[in-house]
């Protein structure tokens, strides 16, 4: 690791967002230079996380969330800790001059745009916590975007354009291959969401949904789909055209983003757990409740170290594919489908 990137090295950021594709890529980017980085799903989540945490240094806070949007959460967090210097950096995906208004006027300190730009991210991250300007005009050289060698010896996948992506990222094709398959394993439900809410008429879960859609596929690269989920979201927020036409030629794109994801195939790997039909009911289904126990209070520690215990022990056979998705969700931050897959296994056991 070079001089500059010790910089960074134990600097603490707390990552608000509930987007897993999201969460993904902002904590590779931010982990690749020794930051070290808490995620919380939701504004709630993050408040209950800065109580317990005095040392966190700096927020990353998404605006669209369920539960507690970012608006509302920083204006919870400047109440109740007016004293307290944390920088709270917005991340949104909306350009609109009164949505960034919005941001500051609730105690924001700055905005940054979906999708994420390495440049962008590291630069805020050093502007807000490298105070000294001798240490920021060294790294500052550093946090250019990285130089980028196109490559076309990569799958042709039709609806993502990888080179974009590894340019804007700065980050290896591995694991740009890894965001992309945890992506394909949420996208179609969310396809599935946004069909339910078009039949419902909703037009304020319209709205968030194709925000939803659009944030993840902006970061992985999904540009067709990007702009469809935008124009969407604003078709219904600014009576802007026709939604059903858009919504048709959305949903065809995003089926074509799924297929061309499927191709990479699912090699995630890295499962080492066993599985048998002979095990310990009492021991297993302990460590599964722990599991639950901390899904359900947000922490992250506590369910690292309760996987690896699990994965230590023999999995009944009849939850093994249950357990292996769990895994999966947790491994890539979707903690909020982890727990409603936790919360759907634990009456069988």
């Amino acid at each position: 690791m070079s001089k500059n990137d010790d910089e960074f090295k134990g600097l603490l950021v707390l990552l608000v967002e509930d987007n897993p594709t999201n969460q993904f890529a902002v904590t590779q980017l931010l982990e690749s230079k020794g930051i070290v980085v808490d995620v919380a799903g939701d504004g709630q989540q993050a408040f209950n996380k800065l109580h317990a945490r005095a040392d966190i240094q700096l927020v990353l806070m998404d605006v669209e969330m369920p539960v507690m949007d970012g608006i509302a959460a920083t204006r919870e967090i400047r109440r109740r800790w007016p004293d307290r210097n944390l920088p709270i950096l917005a991340l949104t995906a909306t350009a609109e001059a009164s949505d960034r208004l919005r941001c500051v006027e609730a105690g924001m300190n700055d905005v940054l745009a979906k999708p994420i730009r390495r440049k962008a991210l590291l630069g805020a991250v050093r502007e807000w916590l490298l105070k000294d300007d001798e240490v920021a005009a060294e790294v500052e050289p550093q946090l250019g975007e990285t130089t980028f060698v196109y490559r076309d010896d990569l799958p042709d996948l039709p609806g993502i354009d990888i080179n974009d992506a590894l340019r804007r990222l700065g980050m290896p094709w591995e694991m740009l291959r890894e965001m992309l398959i945890r992506m394909g394993d949420t996208l179609p439900e969310r396809q599935e969401a946004m069909r339910r809410v078009m039949d419902g008429g909703d037009k304020d879960e319209i709205r968030k949904t194709a925000h939803s859609i659009a944030g993840a596929a902006g970061n992985a690269g999904a540009m067709d789909l990007y702009r469809g989920a935008k124009n969407l979201e604003n078709a219904v927020k600014l009576d802007d055209g026709d939604p059903a036409t858009i919504f048709a030629d959305l949903d065809q794109e995003m089926t074509k983003v799924i297929t061309s994801i499927g191709k990479l195939g699912d090699q995630l790997g890295g499962e080492s757990f066993q599985t048998s039909d002979r095990v310990d009911p009492g021991e297993f289904r302990e460590a599964f409740e722990r599991l639950a126990g901390y899904l359900h209070d947000g922490d992250c520690y506590g369910v690292d170290e309760t996987l690896d215990a699990i994965a230590e022990l023999k999995i009944p056979s009849e939850i093994r594919d249950d357990f292996r998705q769990i895994r999966r969700q947790i491994e890539g931050l979707d903690f909020i489908a982890a727990t409603e897959g936790v919360d759907r296994v634990r009456p069988r056991l």
